[in-house]
């Protein structure tokens, strides 16, 4: 059977937010033992006091040591890159797409209005410009849309070329986000960029933290 400490161990070592934020000693004990009281209780099929889950969650932050290291490769805060009026659109893949999504690329001529595509197994994310939604409903034509957001915006970081080398990258920039309750709708990435997209409600505020990071303490 489980024990206690296996139980808390097991909740917290799943959350890498969890684990990090421990490891900064920013969790007060008694708070998260709150927290986890009921899922350790259904674990564990007994119940389970305070005070034993307050000394099993001390006894682990003494042992946690993050396995990951501080973001080092920038130099200085990269160049991050709004765009808005922006649509985001989500296919069902089919035989005849891909010949679709070459004659939506031949039909972008204006290089702002052509369309990012990140081509799944069973689906494909379209990221356009407003204005080039119409043209491109027409050539998808009866294609499955599963899912269409209007009213998109994206941040586009320019990454140092070590960044593919070095882990962690993306993390940097996500859990910033997560920790202040900001929905990425989606992202892309290329060799030295990466793409974020939200709702447009929430671009200026993942802005701000975004360039917090790189401000000077």
């Amino acid at each position: 059977m489980i024990t206690v400490p296996q139980a808390v161990e097991k909740i917290i070592k799943r959350s890498r937010y969890l684990t990090e934020a421990m490891s900064k000693d920013l969790i007060n004990s008694s708070s998260l033992a709150r927290y986890i009281r009921k899922e350790v209780e259904e674990i564990t099929f007994k119940d389970v006091s305070m005070g034993s889950l307050i000394m099993a969650i001390k006894r682990l932050q003494s042992q946690i040591n993050p396995n990951y290291k501080p973001i080092t490769i920038f130099q200085e805060a990269p160049d991050m890159i709004v765009r808005s009026n922006l649509t985001l659109i989500y296919v069902k893949n089919t035989t005849n797409l891909l010949r679709k999504l070459a004659l939506i690329e031949k039909a972008s001529n204006n290089f702002q209005k052509k369309a990012l595509f990140t081509y799944g197994r069973t689906e494909t994310m379209i990221l356009t410009n407003k204005l080039s939604v119409q043209a491109i409903s027409d050539i998808l034509g009866n294609e499955d849309i599963i899912k269409k957001y209007s009213s998109i915006s994206s941040i586009t970081i320019h990454l140092p070329v070590e960044a593919v080398e070095n882990s962690g990258i993306f993390y940097f920039f996500v859990k910033s986000l997560a920790w202040e309750g900001i929905n990425i709708l989606d992202l892309i990435s290329t060799y030295t960029e990466l793409v974020l997209i939200f709702e447009n409600s929430d671009v200026n505020e993942a802005f701000r933290i975004l360039y917090s990071l790189f401000e000077e303490k």
